[in-house]
C-alpha cells in the first residue's frame, strides 16, 4: 500500500463505526480530523459567513483580515464553514457515501445525507506529525 492508498482508507474510515460504514461521525469533527490552520479557517469563515457577533462595524474589518491571512493558502472566495457541509449537529447515519481519489491525495467525497441534501466534497488529505489529516475541504451542495 502507497501513501495514497493510506490516506483514502483512512478518509474511509472516518465513516466506519461497528455498525454501518457510512455512519456520519460525531458532533465537532473538525478537532479530530482537521489540520490546525485549516480549523482555523472554517472556524473564522464560520464566524464571518455563519450566525456571528461581529457588528456591522466590526464584519468589513474582520472579512479584510481573513482574507489577507488566508488567501495563500485557501480559496476565501469559498464560504466553508463544516466539514462535508454538515449542518451544526449530528448527522448519524448516511443515505449513500462514495469516497473516490481525484489525484494524489485529493478525494471526492459524495455524501447523500438522510433528508436528501447532497454534497460533493473535494478533499485535501495530508500527513501531519505522522497521522493523517484534512488539509481542506471544499464543499458543493447538489440539487
Amino acid at each position: 500500500m502507497n501513501d495514497s492508498d493510506d490516506a483514502e482508507e483512512w478518509l474511509k474510515n472516518i465513516f466506519k463505526t461497528k455498525k454501518s460504514d457510512q455512519y456520519f461521525p460525531a458532533y465537532n469533527v473538525e478537532e479530530k480530523l482537521c489540520t490546525n490552520r485549516f480549523r482555523q479557517f472554517i472556524a473564522e469563515s464560520a464566524e464571518l459567513y455563519g450566525p456571528s457577533n461581529l457588528t456591522d462595524e466590526e464584519y468589513p474589518a474582520a472579512e479584510k483580515k481573513h482574507k489577507e491571512k488566508r488567501t495563500e493558502i485557501y480559496p476565501t472566495k469559498e464560504r466553508e464553514m463544516w466539514l462535508f457541509g454538515r449542518g451544526n449537529g449530528d448527522t448519524g447515519e448516511l443515505k449513500q457515501l462514495k469516497i473516490s481519489e481525484i489525484k494524489n491525495n485529493i478525494y471526492e467525497v459524495f455524501i447523500n445525507y438522510d433528508n436528501d441534501i447532497k454534497t460533493k466534497n473535494e478533499v485535501t488529505v495530508v500527513s501531519e506529525n505522522g497521522n493523517f489529516k484534512i488539509d481542506y475541504c471544499k464543499t458543493e451542495f447538489l440539487d
